[in-house]
Parts: structure tokens; C-alpha cells; sequence
């Protein structure tokens, strides 16, 4: 799956809108993986932190979000690079792969991080079009992860 000049237009364009207030951006990213996911927040070390609410607050996840929306815009940043696109995904990647991530994690994050862009920027500018282009991005995201899953564990 390849992205049109289009698709990665719109995607720079759309996440210039979401990235204004990055860390609250990743905030309620977060915030929507949990509540559709509550098994997840276990994977994370948020201090034994129970509650959900408080587990936004946390300084942990300040911390966490802010590099999840950085790696997100550093690749959205080089999707017109093909080498520094796949770098940045495959360091991401690999550092998820080494921590038993699985991809069902991943492809649930895609729907929060769709939710996000569209509670955020509304129908107008999160149309059908920019839905299917975040979706395409997401499913290279999703392609690269699993091969790079199987070359982890034929190593």
C-alpha cells in the first residue's frame, strides 16, 4: 500500500492542526485507548496508578504521551523522505516489538488515534478522504510492525 501526494497532504496537513497542543493532543489520545482498552493501561508503568483519571495526570503519562506524539510527527514530518519514514517507524517499531507488543495493541490504537482526529478537528475537516488517508498511513504502520515482528522472533 503506497500513499499519494494527496493522502500525504492531507495527513501533514491535519496533524499541523492536532499537534498545536501536543501533549494534551496525546493526553486524550491515551485517554481514549484506555477507556476503549482498560486491560492496556497495565502494560504501562504508571506507579501502580489505578484509577484513570489519575493515570492522565500522571507525570508518567505526560511523559509518555509527549514521545508517542513526537515519534508520531517525526513521522509525518519525513513522509516525503521514504528512508527517514521507514528509520523513524522501524526504531519505533523495534523498541515495541522488544517489549511484547502485540499488534491487536497497535491496530487499537489506530481507532483512538481516528477518534482523536475527528473529535478534535470535526467532519468538515476529518471527511471520508482524510479518514481513508490516516487509515492507509496507519495500515503501513500496521504492514511494517508485523514484518518487522516476524523477523524478531526468526532471530
Amino acid at each position: 500500500m503506497t500513499l499519494t501526494e494527496k493522502d500525504k497532504e492531507i495527513i501533514q496537513k491535519t496533524w499541523a492542526l492536532v499537534r498545536v497542543d501536543s501533549i494534551q493532543a496525546g493526553i486524550e489520545l491515551f485517554r481514549r485507548f484506555f477507556e476503549a482498552n482498560p486491560d492496556y493501561v497495565k502494560v504501562f508503568p504508571f506507579d501502580d496508578l489505578e484509577d484513570l483519571e489519575e493515570i492522565l495526570k500522571s507525570s508518567s503519562l505526560k511523559m509518555h504521551a509527549g514521545r508517542v506524539m513526537t515519534a508520531l510527527s517525526s513521522i509525518v514530518d519525513n513522509i516525503n523522505d521514504p528512508i527517514i519514514f521507514q528509520e523513524n517507524l522501524q526504531k519505533i517499531i523495534s523498541s515495541h516489538v522488544e517489549r511484547k507488543i502485540e499488534l491487536k495493541q497497535f491496530e487499537n490504537l489506530k481507532m483512538a488515534l481516528v477518534r482523536l482526529l475527528i473529535d478534535k478537528l470535526g467532519d468538515d475537516i476529518m471527511n471520508d478522504e482524510a479518514k481513508e488517508a490516516w487509515s492507509k498511513a496507519y495500515d503501513i504502520i500496521l504492514d511494517t510492525y508485523q514484518k518487522s515482528k516476524e523477523n524478531f522472533q526468526s532471530s
